[in-house]
C-alpha cells in the first residue's frame, strides 16, 4: 500500500512539473524567449482556435463586424500566449503586399482607409472590453445601449470595400493565429484557410468591381504609400 501511494505522489509531481515547464520560441525580434507553457495556455490556445472556426464562418456569410469582433479577440490572446505586441498596421502592409504580389493593388487612399477602419476597431473593441471590466468590479450595471453608442462601429464601410474589407480582416486573422508558439490541432489548417481565402476575397473585389469604377492603382503608388508608411 505504501509502495502505491509513493508511485502516486511520483506520478503526481512529474505531472506538476510537465504542465508547469517552460519551452524556448524565438520571437519577432529574432531574441529567443521563454515563455510559460501549461494548461491555461492550452486552454487559451483552444479558445483561439474556436474564435478562428467562427471567423471561418463569418467570411462565407460576408460579415464585416463579426470577423472584426473575432480579429480582436484572436489578437489579444495571441499576444498573451505570445508576450508580444503585434504591430497592427505591420501586418496591414504585409496584406497590402501579399495583394500587391498577386497582381492587384489598392490605390494610396484606399489602404488608409482600410488601415484606420480596422485600427479604430480595435481600439473601440479594447475600450468596451475595458467599461465591461469596470462595471463587473465596481458592481456598476452594464448598460448595453450605451456600450453600443460608445463602442459600436458607427461608419459602415463603403459598400464597393465591404467584401474587400472582410477579406482583408480575415487574412490578418489567419497570420495571427500563425503566431501562436505551439502547436494545436487545426492550427496550420484554419490558418491556410483565413489567408488564402481572405486574399482570394481581396483579389475578386479589386479585379471585379473597383478596378470597373476607378483606373487600377499604378506600381508607384503602391510601391511609394508601403515604402513609406
Amino acid at each position: 500500500m505504501v509502495n502505491f501511494f509513493n508511485k502516486c505522489i511520483a506520478f503526481l509531481c512529474i505531472l506538476a512539473i510537465t504542465l508547469n515547464s517552460s519551452f524556448l520560441i524565438a520571437s519577432n525580434t529574432g531574441t529567443a524567449k521563454f515563455v510559460p507553457y501549461n494548461y491555461n495556455h492550452m486552454m487559451l490556445a483552444n479558445i483561439v482556435e474556436k474564435n478562428a472556426e467562427k471567423t471561418k464562418k463569418c467570411l462565407k456569410k460576408n460579415d464585416l463586424e463579426g470577423c472584426l469582433k473575432y480579429l480582436y479577440k484572436i489578437k489579444s490572446d495571441v499576444e498573451f500566449l505570445t508576450e508580444i505586441e503585434i504591430d497592427l498596421e505591420g501586418a496591414l502592409k504585409n496584406v497590402f503586399r501579399q495583394l500587391n504580389a498577386r497582381g492587384v493593388g489598392l490605390h494610396k487612399s484606399e489602404m488608409e482607409f482600410i488601415n484606420d477602419y480596422i485600427t479604430k476597431s480595435i481600439k473601440k473593441s479594447k475600450s468596451h472590453e475595458k467599461y465591461k471590466s469596470e462595471c463587473l468590479l465596481y458592481g456598476l450595471k452594464y448598460d448595453a445601449f450605451e456600450a453600443s453608442v460608445k463602442y459600436g462601429n458607427q461608419t459602415h464601410a463603403p459598400k464597393p470595400t465591404y467584401r474587400l474589407m472582410v477579406g482583408v480582416t480575415a487574412t490578418l486573422c489567419g497570420m495571427f493565429i500563425l503566431m501562436i508558439p505551439f502547436d494545436i490541432p487545426a492550427k496550420h489548417s484554419i490558418a491556410a484557410f483565413l489567408i488564402f481565402n481572405g486574399l482570394q476575397y481581396c483579389v475578386d473585389e479589386i479585379t471585379e468591381v473597383l478596378d470597373k469604377q476607378r483606373p487600377p492603382a499604378s506600381k508607384e503608388e503602391i510601391d511609394e504609400y508601403l515604402l513609406y508608411w
